[in-house]
């Protein structure tokens, strides 16, 4: 399963709402940003920049799997996780 997330600004403090114990280790969460524009690309920049600390507070590791966009993204260094069709989200 994947979670996908337009705007997401604490996810330990999501975790922890959900009522969710951290488990360390057990997990990998997927993660698809809809979106490449200025809030889905400060999302990715905060995921990427602060990865270490969000798997610390969630107790799982976090792997931003897709980016969803209509346009193209070539000079990215990931480029490959870009897709432009919502199913190939669902379909993993």
């Amino acid at each position: 399963m994947i979670l996908c997330i337009a705007v997401i600004a604490d996810l330990g403090r999501l975790v922890s709402a959900q009522g969710c114990e951290p488990r360390k280790g057990l997990l990998k969460m997927k993660v698809a940003i809809i979106g490449y524009g200025v809030v889905g690309s400060g999302v990715y920049d905060i995921l990427k920049g602060n990865r270490q600390g969000i798997e610390k507070r969630c107790g799982e590791s976090v792997d931003v799997k897709y980016v969803l966009d209509i346009r193209d993204f070539p000079d990215h260094p990931q480029r490959e996780i870009f897709v432009k069709d919502f199913a190939a989200v669902l379909s993993d």
